[in-house]
């Protein structure tokens, strides 16, 4: 349930949020709230008369049509499956005052609590545009404490800045796991998957969940994203509302035009305690109506001023309310309800009216006890006692609480009653006195507040001091460094437009010669603000900030964060080669070793293996976990560009990619261990198995890797590692389904530390070996979809590609029309194997491409398209090393061999008979190895090869065995798609032998065993051989 009000306050939108402040704080803000306690007397004559007037708790009048949509949509949410229901998505819209929360709230707490649900709500605040998820945190404070192990909140408080109170941890406990991890990005992924996670486990423990987001229109960004993301998941376990209308689910907005006459007249009669005789406020209701346009909030308020005005009074001996219709339209003929607010407040004495008013700087809601510091300051008070400031605001408090203007929590903390309310007594402050007068507060606070509960109002108080430019270079200067300050605060909260707010503000502050009056200042408030564009998308501005920096004749250390962002910001464009450039050449400016964008020959590559090697020396894995930490900042920062390097060279330039590996491996012998090191280590053990057969060796950087990631501070490579060690090591050993659990955990990993790249090649991964180990298609084909979408969200144009080739290739085995069929459609977008190598070629991604021509091999073999197969592996060219390490490579090796031998059966000629046959021995060989080495996955395969090698040689005996072997061990083994293979192919042989019976049988077989894997296509070639066998 959303509430979007469309009325503004007109305070500073760049403010930060207000953290609980430090003890002596606390302790402040609780002897105000005793004073305010005590100052509560006895109940005089003219609170007596107002208590007659009943201004809460009232009806809500003209709103019987929306109140019964609400609750029959919560009827009909409840009635189709409760927690396993779809979420509904209902938008509250309209002019603040009109009566939406009471709605939301009256309409739905009590119902909700009948069915069982939970109703909870929270508000956003303006000042609060720095804490992300603030109104999530106060909506779902008073459960997550009950539900969550210790453990899991101090995971989520890492995530979660700011969350501490809502998941009960007590200051100074928290253990922080994201103080490791990556920002940008990464910060904003982590928490919304983290807030995803808490929703998801306390629906677990409720019967259904109506969540009320109140005051949208301050939401931040990455909330509306999180709020559109919860929307649109597949089957969430919880009922959500959001403000997008691209939604699947049904969905309602609600326009709030309240205010017709009857509606107002009815309400002021119930005000007036004669709702029985609405007849008898007809003058007055016309009235009313006529000067609030029918706003509900307006109409209560007006009703107060008539009171305040002496126009509405309480007799006593009639008990009941008199007026006078003719005075009261005469008196007030010329004031709007806004303006009675104001002078409302103008009545008010001169030390309330200073109370209010600071309060009305510093949010919807504030800690009396900062009330009460300014205010000491404002009424200039040099003895330093607080006691007065303490009792005037207490005072002040009552009064206020009394007059319904705001309301006290019971953890002592003040909130306007309304957004109106809060205005009016903005509006107090004269127009040209309002940034002189934030500005003062905020000065105030910088002075007076103790060090930690300065901290803990950092944002808030450099937005106040941002109201005004300081008149001296070294305030200006000093200013700025505290925007910096904050800035960086907001980053670390993943509140990165507010953090751009922070970072402009400081450059504009150092002027013109910024560069020479504070260079290192400047190119912080460049780099970091450049970086915040780049996850807000705002790219134009991005490269200016970044060009200027790399533009400054500075030394290149401080170039390092604009150059990270660029590599960034270029990998997720997929424009590779350009980052490798980049990366390639930050390097050589740091007087690193560095190496030129162009493949590398073979001697290149051996060269650089065997220095590494030699410089690994017999290190075991615990030697290599061993290795000091690196603290060089040079070597760091050239370490991350290696790191960054891996990435961009495994898409686009594979032949280069061993050589960042084993560069980064002979640095980090060399100068120490960081993060970097982990992806060092996981992509040397991928390349010793994949390109050097070494799969012990393999295994070794595995485990070493594995006790590398039980620092906490390698935490964010996790992810990364995780596709490496699963992907491209460990399935040359162990079965490849074996690999499926951990490689889903890597992306849930990814999510978790904000690795959303790692995450995604985790998830590519995952679902092509899924794909190879044999999995029901019709389930792969759902698989596939969902995560083509999913990958799409995370802006994973890259992977999105390599998943769209199984997902063709799937479409194309379970469709009627087979590998033939021309093409299929995904999200208006054309799928065919030519629309992919046009993307290949257009990013230069060589990797795509070589994912692409195995999946058409695959297809090609199980089509048993000989003579097409031949031609295109020729085509092809080696594809294993543009796959190093991973299964697929293993994949086209077989595909390689088994064409080979078919391509010898099909030669006439006694010399590409024997050309052929030698190819598919090579490759054959090649898989005997591994197979030797132990890679338990190419058993089957090295059967079914042996019994396609002796059919060539005319072999019939070894031949048949090596067939029924294929058969069983791919049976034993999981693998449902290569032992229907194997009957095809076993059916050919008996054919071409005459053997009708077991030709037939092989046949039924494989017809069978395809239509289990949903290969429909298989089957409908299947029986047309065996149609062709019965005759």
């Amino acid at each position: 349930m959303i509430d979007e009000k469309r009325a503004a306050l007109p305070a500073n939108k760049a403010k930060g949020a207000a953290p609980a402040h430090a003890s002596n704080v606390r302790e402040l803000s609780d002897k105000v709230v005793k004073a305010a306690e005590s100052a509560r007397g006895p109940v005089g004559r003219s609170t007596t008369s107002l208590a007659q007037l009943k201004l809460a708790h009232m009806r809500l009048h003209g709103r019987e049509a929306d109140l019964n949509l609400l609750r029959a949509k919560q009827g009909e949410l409840a009635t189709n499956g409760g927690s396993t229901a779809l979420p509904e998505i209902i938008l509250v819209s309209g002019v603040s005052g009109t009566g939406k929360t009471a709605l939301v709230k009256r309409g739905l707490r009590e119902p909700a609590q009948k069915m069982g649900m939970t109703f909870v709500s929270g508000k956003f605040d303006v000042n609060q545009a720095a804490l992300p998820l603030s109104a999530f945190a106060e909506a779902m404070a008073p459960d997550v404490g009950k539900i969550f192990a210790e453990e899991d909140r101090m995971w989520l408080s890492g995530a979660m800045p700011g969350s501490d109170e809502l998941l009960g941890i007590e200051r100074g406990k928290r253990v922080s796991v994201s103080s490791h991890l990556s920002g940008g990005k990464e910060a904003v992924s982590r928490q919304q998957y983290a807030i995803k996670r808490l929703l998801k486990t306390v629906c677990t423990h409720l019967n259904g969940l109506v969540l009320f987001i109140d005051d949208l229109q301050w939401a931040d960004i990455a909330t509306l994203d999180l709020l559109n993301s919860i929307s649109l998941a597949a089957s969430p376990p919880f009922s959500s509302s959001g403000p997008t209308a691209k939604t699947r689910f049904q969905s309602e907005s609600t326009n709030f035009l309240w205010g017709f006459a009857d509606n107002v007249k009815s309400l002021v009669a119930e005000a007036l305690g004669i709702d029985g005789d609405e007849d008898k406020v007809d003058a007055l209701a016309t009235t009313v109506h006529n000067k609030t346009e029918g706003n509900a909030f307006f109409v209560l308020m007006f009703l107060r001023s008539l009171y305040d005005e002496q126009l509405l009074q309480y007799n006593f001996g009639l008990e009941s309310w008199v007026w006078d219709d003719a005075m009261v339209k005469s008196r007030l003929v010329a004031d709007n309800v806004a303006t009675m607010m104001v002078n409302k407040l103008k009545r008010l004495g001169a030390t309330s009216q200073s109370i209010i008013k600071i309060a009305s700087c510093l949010g919807a809601s504030f800690s009396p006890a900062i009330v009460a510091t300014v205010q000491d300051s404002l009424a200039a008070t040099d003895d330093d006692d607080e006691t007065d400031s303490i009792s005037t605001v207490s005072r002040s408090s009552k009064e206020f609480e009394d007059e319904g203007l705001w309301e006290i929590d019971d953890d002592g903390k003040c909130r306007f009653s309304h957004d109106k309310v809060q205005s009016a007594a903005f509006d107090l402050i004269p127009s040209e006195e309002r940034d002189s007068f934030r500005s003062h507060i905020g000065d105030v606070l910088t002075k007076k507040l103790d060090p930690q509960s300065l901290d803990d109002m950092l944002l808030e108080v450099v937005s106040l001091r941002d109201c005004s430019v300081p008149s001296t270079a070294d305030e200006r200067k000093a200013l700025a460094g505290l925007n910096l300050k904050a800035g960086l605060r907001a980053s670390s909260n993943a509140a990165f437009d507010t953090a751009v707010v922070y970072f402009r503000a400081g450059r504009e502050l150092l002027g013109a010669n910024a560069w020479d009056e504070d260079e290192n200042t400047m190119v912080a408030l460049c780099s970091e603000e450049a970086n915040a564009c780049f996850v807000l998308g705002d790219l134009d501005q991005m490269d200016s900030l970044i060009d200027e920096v790399l533009s400054k004749d500075i030394p290149i250390k401080l170039k390092f964060k604009a150059n990270e962002t660029k590599i960034l910001a270029l990998n997720v464009a997929g424009k590779w080669h350009e980052s490798i450039e980049t990366a390639l050449d930050f390097r050589r400016q740091l007087g690193l070793k560095s190496f030129k964008n162009k493949p590398a020959s073979t001697v290149t590559v051996l060269a650089a293996f065997f220095k590494t090697n030699r410089a690994l020396g017999a290190r075991t894995a615990e030697d290599i976990a061993s290795l000091p930490p690196l603290e060089d900042e040079r070597i760091m920062m050239g370490q991350r560009m290696l790191e960054l390097l891996l990435a961009s060279s495994y898409m686009a330039q594979q032949t280069i990619y061993p050589l960042v590996s084993f560069l980064l491996v002979r640095e980090s012998l060399e100068h120490g261990a960081n993060a970097s090191t982990v992806d060092g280590f996981s992509s040397f053990g991928a390349i010793l198995c994949g390109a050097f057969g070494r799969l012990k060796d393999g295994r070794e950087m595995a485990k070493a890797v594995e006790l590398l990631l039980e620092n906490p501070v390698n935490r964010r490579i996790e992810s990364r590692a995780c596709f490496l060690v699963q992907g491209a090591i460990l399935h040359w050993t162990a079965p490849l389904q074996g690999t499926l659990a951990p490689l889903l955990s890597g992306y849930q990993a990814g999510l978790e530390i904000g690795d959303i790249e790692s995450a995604g090649f985790c998830l590519h991964f995952r679902t092509g070996y899924l794909f190879y180990a044999g999995r029901g298609l019709e389930g792969l084909e759902k698989e596939l979809e969902a995560n083509v979408s999913v990958l799409r969200k995370l802006n994973l144009s890259g992977m999105t590609h390599v998943l769209l080739v199984y997902l063709i290739a799937v479409k194309k085995l379970r469709a009627s029309g087979g590998p033939a069929r021309p093409s299929f459609r995904c999200s208006d977008e054309e799928m065919t194997f030519r629309a992919i190598y046009k993307v290949a070629d257009d990013t230069g991604s060589t990797l795509l491409r070589a994912f692409a021509n195995i999946a058409e091999l695959e297809l090609l073999t199980i089509d048993q398209n000989w003579e097409a197969a031949s031609s295109f592996l020729v085509e092809c060219g080696d594809l294993r090393p543009l796959v190093p390490g991973f299964f697929p490579g293993v994949r086209f090796t077989f595909f390689e061999s088994l064409i080979y031998f078919k391509a010898s059966q099909m030669a006439t000629g006694w010399f590409q008979k024997r050309k052929f046959r030698r190819k598919g021995c090579k490759s054959m060989a090649l898989m005997s190895s591994w197979l030797k080495k132990g890679n338990v996955n190419v058993l089957h395969s090295l059967h079914l090869l042996a019994a396609e090698r002796h059919a060539l040689e005319g072999n019939a005996t070894k031949a048949e065995e090596e067939y029924k072997a294929a058969i069983a061990v791919s049976s034993q083994n999981g693998f449902l798609q290569d032992r229907a293979l194997a009957h095809n192919l076993a059916r050919a042989y008996y054919a071409a032998k005459g053997d009708d019976y077991w030709a037939k049988y092989h046949l039924e077989c494989a017809e069978k065993l395809y239509s289990d894997w949903g290969a429909r296509v298989e089957l409908g070639k299947a029986t047309q051989r065996r149609t062709d066998a019965t005759v």
